[in-house]
């Protein structure tokens, strides 16, 4: 183990779990975690949970025919869209399971389309279809008349990415997830120790979900 440094040898709480990060992620992270018999504790800098990217961003609900076949970001996609529907109906927040397209203006677009059926197929994407220029401008009216056909994904959609992560939040909460906010993560000196301001608490495991935008811990 590394050494410790002296303000951090007084550890104040013991968790089997820290979660450093309390935007979407985090949060829904920790509400699954909150399942077990497990001592948890939800930290972020901020004021309130997600107030970084999860307040901010597409909303889109990913259907999974992009990301690489065999990876494991592949592997999550294609599994998150299955969890995420039925989630947002146990925590009754907003969610449109629309569909969604890739629109083709070129040949070579097409081509393209082509690429991205046979990937999502692969990793078991359901009801991946290309439709004709024709049909897409009868679905949409006012897409761009030069579109020569589009990829349309039935399981993609939207939700209100906000709104699921107080949810999530508040339902850790009520299953003994202790929330720590405007504490921010310092220092990580050990695979178990770590410092949020001036205080030390040990965990058998972290997770680090601060956003891709957020420095690393110790950094």
């Amino acid at each position: 183990m590394e050494e410790i440094k002296e303000e951090y040898k007084e550890v104040k709480g013991k968790y089997d779990v820290i979660i450093i990060g309390a935007g979407l992620v985090g949060a829904v992270i920790a509400r699954w975690l909150s399942k077990y018999e497990l001592d948890i504790l939800l930290i972020d800098k901020e004021p309130d949970v997600g107030t970084g990217t999860s307040k901010a961003n597409t909303a889109i609900v990913h259907a999974g025919y992009d990301s690489p076949f065999g990876t494991l970001r592949g592997k999550l996609v294609v599994k998150g869209n299955r969890m995420f529907y039925p989630m947002c109906e146990e925590l009754d927040v907003p969610y449109k399971m629309c569909g969604t397209y890739v629109v083709a203006l070129t040949d070579e677009d097409m081509k393209t389309l082509e690429r991205l059926m046979e990937n999502g197929r692969k990793k078991g994407v359901p009801g991946l279809e290309i439709i004709s220029g024709e049909e897409m401008r009868h679905r949409e009216p006012l897409i761009n008349p030069e579109v020569k056909g589009a990829l349309y994904a039935p399981t993609g959609g939207i939700s209100d990415p906000f709104a699921l992560t107080v949810a999530a939040a508040e339902n850790a909460v009520m299953n003994g997830v202790k929330l720590m906010l405007k504490s921010k993560a310092l220092d990580c000196v050990s695979s178990s120790i770590f410092a949020p301001v001036s205080s030390a608490f040990s965990a058998a495991a972290t997770v680090r979900a601060k956003g891709s935008l957020i420095p690393p811990v110790g950094a």
